[in-house]
Parts: structure tokens; sequence; C-alpha cells
């Protein structure tokens, strides 16, 4: 679920990138990410961290391998998708696994790099984000966005990496946390959505649980009594909602939904290359 942060807190990870001068790098360009090469490095302060249920944590999991991605998707056959809701790194990310198109399993974590290892080790090809997966060009909303609010249905508007980053109250924290998830997600073997899925290749995009709502619906809806509409959708697509206690995990759910309506190619795709793609339901 969209929304504005909470302050930070200071034994948080912070996690940039810098060139070989030790110049800061904006990781706004996530596909080059993928291909990184010894000018590039991630950097991270190693403060401890503090994790959703209180645990220090002063390393993280390790990266799962191709030999893993590998097996996990050979492990029994079956279509595995994840959504995600990107939250602070103090309210964390919640995800959930879809299997053949039903609800399979959920994970709540503040750690970017432990969601991509659960989504890697639980053999997800498709993994639907909540989260913008670019910043804009301009300072102002992303085409996609344009797109979206030109069929009457609100989005938020994205801004550019120096607004985000300078903003006096890190109003942008979430987005910033999102881009720290996609950077984890292709360190990890997925590729970002660039209009079309490569076949037989994992890929992660970024949807807008609203915009799902409103393509599912047919219409668009209120968001007024979003956790009742959206529980209801869910129920619809024979999605069990018995876990899904709160709205994070709800729009997680859905955002797993929009993942496995892009594995059977029925979905409709706003935005361009520049500054991204929002994936919905077509």
């Amino acid at each position: 679920m969209r929304r504005a942060p909470v302050e930070r807190r200071k034994e948080a990870r912070l996690v940039f990138w810098r060139d070989n001068q030790g110049a800061s790098l904006a990781p706004d360009d996530f596909e080059s990410i993928d291909s990184a090469g010894p000018d590039r490095m991630l950097c991270e302060s190693r403060t401890p961290e503090i994790s959703l249920s209180g645990i220090r944590q002063e390393k993280g999991p390790e990266r799962a391998t191709s030999k893993t991605w590998k097996r996990s998707l050979e492990h029994g056959g079956h279509t595995v998708v994840v959504g995600i809701d990107v939250g602070s790194l103090t309210r964390g990310f919640h995800a959930v696994t879809l299997k053949e198109g039903r609800y399979f399993g959920k994970l709540r974590s503040s750690d970017t790099r432990a969601v991509a290892s659960w989504c890697k080790a639980s053999g997800a090809e498709i993994i639907g984000i909540d989260a913008p997966c670019r910043w804009s060009a301009t300072g102002r909303a992303r085409r996609a966005e344009r797109e979206l609010m030109a069929e009457g249905v609100w989005c938020f508007s994205t801004p550019s990496f120096d607004i985000a980053r300078d903003h006096p109250t890190d109003y942008f924290g979430w987005m910033r946390c999102g881009a720290m998830l996609y950077v984890d997600l292709m360190s990890s073997g997925y590729s970002l959505f660039c209009g079309t899925r490569p076949p037989g290749h994992p890929v992660c995009f970024e949807t807008f649980p609203h915009a799902i709502a409103c393509a599912l619906q047919g219409e668009v809806v209120s968001a007024k009594h979003k956790r009742q509409v959206r529980r209801r959708l869910l129920q619809e697509n024979a999605i069990d909602t018995e876990a899904l206690t709160n709205i994070d995990w709800i729009d997680a759910a859905l955002c797993a939904l929009a993942a496995h309506h892009l594995l059977r190619g029925a979905v409709k795709a706003y935005g361009g290359m520049e500054e991204g793609f929002i994936v919905v339901p077509g």
C-alpha cells in the first residue's frame, strides 16, 4: 500500500551506488545494474539492522545461486509468482506467493536481500512490486502515471531521484526502499520488465493495487472501502484470503495476481522504457 513513510531509524541499512572514484551514482537506471562491472559497486553501511521481529541482524542472508534458481523451478513443476507491497524500512515489505494462481505463502521482512532471496528460493518466475521501477525524468508525473490518470485512475506521481533524495522529511523514503529491492532482485537474476516478457526468463515489474482493482472490476472503483473491495476481487479470482489479515497483505496478493496475469500474457502496460512501465491485468 503506497503511503508516506514514518521516520527512518538510525540503524537502517543505507544502500547507494558509487563509482571507482567514490562519487555517488543514483540508482535510476536499473537495467544497467544487472551488468555492473568493477567500476560500479554496491556500497552499504554495515550498521546493525533492526528486523520487524526485533531481532538484530549484522549480516544479511546469503544470495541464492543460479543452481538454486534452477532447482527451485524444477521443484514440483509448479508455476510460482510473487507480489510485494513496499513500505518504509521500519514498516518493511509484505510479500505473497501464488502457485498455479492459488495462495501459497507469505513473508514479512525489512531486509531487501532477504526478500530477494526468498523470491528466488521459492522459484518465482514473475514478481509484481508496488513501487516505482524508475524515477521521473522531469520531476513530474511519469508517462505511465499520466496515462492511468487520463483513464480516471488516481495514482501517486513519482519524483526525480534528486527530489526524493533531498526531501527534508524523507517523504519518498518508501520509494527509495523500493529502488533497493529492484537492485537486489536484479542482482539475483531477475530482469526489469521492458514491455514484453522474455520467454523462460524471470522478470520483475511495477504495478499498483488501485489500478489492479480497477482493471479487475472493469471500471474505476473508489478507494474509500479498498480493504473490502480488494478482498472481494481476490476471492472472485479463487484466492484464499484467510491469511491476508491486513491491507498490506491484500495489496501484496493483488500484485501477485497481476504477476499471474502477466504469466498468462493477459495484461495492459502503461508507460515506456525511459521512465518505466506500470502493468495491470488486461
